[in-house]
């Protein structure tokens, strides 16, 4: 099984990602980001800290963390969290468009031993979806060589290195290996967490 130089990859380092990207550091952990946005990733990497959120201006000056638009380096990170948009449509059903778009700019870098947690706001049936939509393009097999949870975001506005540390990490997940991966990871930053399936994680 391959060898992986981060412990962690964040798809989307806006106002949900960011912020869980820079908690995981203060845990020891290995963490590179990925976005599309060129002056987001600019200020990251200038240790700027680009919203509103209470501490991590600190965080972001004094631990080494940097970004980048090129979704390879997937390859080098053994979990790949996805916190991009999802925007309500017309009828209140989420648009998974950035969700599929990341996933796509991914798909070729994807290998035995990853770890796939979705992250952002989905309607009940998404992380299905996703497993679905990945096992017709790749040569693996969810729950035996690569891994898929998850695990939503519940952190209000500007509380996150508060909430992060004192709320349980909900992990729907459907094959045991995949939530001992979630859980590796989120234990180190939560007070415990929650098991539960895709459906119910989800609602």
């Amino acid at each position: 099984m391959k060898n992986f130089k981060y412990d962690i990859v964040i798809i989307g380092i806006g106002r949900v990602g960011l912020p869980l990207a820079l908690s995981f550091l203060t845990k020891g952990l290995k963490v590179v980001g990925v976005d599309i946005d060129k002056k987001l990733i600019s200020d990251v990497n200038n240790k700027i800290f680009p919203f509103k959120e209470e501490g991590y201006d600190k965080i972001i000056k004094n631990y080494e963390f940097q970004a980048t638009d090129d979704p390879s380096i997937v390859l080098d990170s053994k979990n790949i969290i996805i916190t991009v948009g999802t925007p309500l449509n017309e009828h209140i059903e989420t648009d998974l468009k950035e969700i599929v778009s990341s996933i796509n700019s991914m798909i070729e870098f994807l290998r035995e031993g990853h770890n796939i947690i979705l992250r952002s706001t989905i309607a009940p049936g998404t992380t299905n979806f996703v497993k679905n939509y990945l096992e017709q393009r790749i040569d693996l097999k969810f729950g035996k060589n690569i891994f898929l949870s998850f695990c939503p975001e519940r952190i209000a506005e500007g509380k996150a290195l508060i909430e992060f540390e004192s709320l349980p990490q909900i992990i729907g997940f459907e094959d045991e290996e995949s939530y001992n991966r979630a859980n590796e990871i989120f234990i180190k930053l939560a007070p415990e967490t929650l098991k539960t399936n895709f459906i119910s994680a989800e609602l």
